[in-house]
C-alpha cells in the first residue's frame, strides 16, 4: 500500500510538472503522453485579417462620399488638415478578394471610399472604415446593411441609409438624411436637420436645431432647444420638451402623440384630438408655440 501510495504521487507530481513545463513552453508533448490525446485543447481560430491607410490633402471645399454596405463606419473630427482613411478587415472580408475596400481622390479634391462586400454576403468577417476630416468638409454616405456613427463633426452631412443604424452625435452644420427600415439618434446638434422616414425609429435627444421630418416611421425627441417640424404620413410621436425656442408642429395623419411638457408650457399647446373631428386646415391661434394634429389618433399630454 505504502509503494502504491508513492507511484501515485510520483505520478501527480510529474503531472504538475508537465503542465508548468507546457505553460511555459507552449508544447503538449508530455499531458499527451500521460492522458491521451483527448486533453489536447482545441485550437483557437485566428481570424486572417488586413488594413489599409490612406491620406489625402484637402481642397478649399472638401468633399468625402462614402458608398458601405455590410460595414461598419465611423467618421471623427480630424485635427489636421487632412482627410484620413483607415480600412480594417477581418475573417472572410479578406478570403479571395471578397470585398471591394478603398479609397481614392479625385482630380477635383473629392475623396471616394468604397467598402462592400463582392458577390455573397459575408458570413464570418467584418468591414471597418475609420474616417478623420477636418472641419467645413461636406460629408455624404450612403450605405446598406450596416452601421454609421459619425461624431463631432463641423459641417455638412448627407446620408442615405437602408437597414442601417445610424448615430449622429455632436454635430455642428446641417444634416439631411433618407433612412429606411433603419434606426437614426441624432444627439447635440447646432444647426439644423432634416429627415425623410420609411419605416425609421427616428429619436433625437437634446438637439439646439431645427428639426425637420416626414414620412413613416417613429420619432422620439426630448430636450428640444429649438424648434421641430414633425409631419408624418403613419407613425407614433413622442416629445419631451423643455425648452421651444420657436414654432414645433407634431402632426401624424394616422397615429398617436404624446406630449410630455413641463407644467409652464402646457398652456402654450395647441392639440385638436380626431374625437373632435376638425380638420387640419383650421386656422391655427396666434402665438402657439406647440401644435398638435392627429386626424386618425389620440394625442396626450403629461
Amino acid at each position: 500500500m505504502r509503494y502504491l501510495l508513492i507511484a501515485i504521487a510520483a505520478i501527480a507530481l510529474l503531472a504538475a510538472g508537465g503542465v508548468i513545463y507546457e505553460a511555459a513552453t507552449d508544447d503538449r508533448t508530455i499531458s499527451t503522453f500521460l492522458f491521451g490525446g483527448q486533453t489536447e485543447p482545441s485550437p483557437v481560430a485566428i481570424l486572417p485579417s488586413d488594413s489599409r491607410h490612406r491620406s489625402f490633402p484637402t481642397t478649399r471645399n472638401g468633399r468625402v462620399e462614402v458608398r458601405f454596405q455590410q460595414a461598419e463606419v465611423r467618421v471623427v473630427r480630424g485635427a489636421t488638415a487632412s482627410i484620413g482613411v483607415d480600412l480594417f478587415m477581418e475573417g472572410d472580408a479578406v478570403e479571395f478578394g471578397r470585398v471591394q475596400a478603398d479609397a481614392v481622390q479625385d482630380s477635383d479634391g473629392t475623396v471616394r471610399v468604397v467598402a462592400y462586400p463582392v458577390g455573397s454576403p459575408l458570413q464570418s468577417g467584418s468591414l471597418t472604415v475609420l474616417l478623420t476630416i477636418p472641419d467645413s468638409t461636406t460629408l455624404h454616405l450612403q450605405g446598406k446593411a450596416g452601421k454609421l456613427a459619425v461624431d463631432g463633426v463641423v459641417g455638412n452631412i448627407t446620408c442615405a441609409a437602408s437597414h442601417c443604424t445610424t448615430a449622429l452625435r455632436d454635430l455642428r452644420g446641417t444634416v439631411r438624411a433618407t433612412d429606411t427600415a433603419g434606426t437614426l439618434t441624432l444627439e447635440r446638434l447646432v444647426g439644423s436637420g432634416e429627415f425623410t422616414l420609411s419605416g425609421t425609429l427616428l429619436q433625437a435627444t437634446m438637439n439646439d436645431a431645427k428639426i425637420r421630418a416626414r414620412g413613416e416611421g417613429s420619432v422620439v425627441m426630448e430636450e428640444q432647444f429649438h424648434a421641430a417640424d414633425i409631419r408624418l404620413e403613419m407613425g407614433n410621436i413622442t416629445a419631451g420638451l423643455r425648452q421651444v425656442a420657436d414654432t414645433c408642429w407634431f402632426i401624424t395623419q394616422s397615429g398617436n402623440i404624446e406630449l410630455q411638457l413641463p407644467e409652464r408650457l402646457l398652456p402654450q399647446v395647441d392639440a385638436v384630438p380626431a374625437i373632435l373631428g376638425f380638420p387640419d386646415s383650421l386656422g391655427i391661434p396666434l402665438g402657439a408655440p406647440i401644435i398638435a394634429r392627429t386626424p386618425q389618433g389620440s394625442i396626450s399630454l403629461r
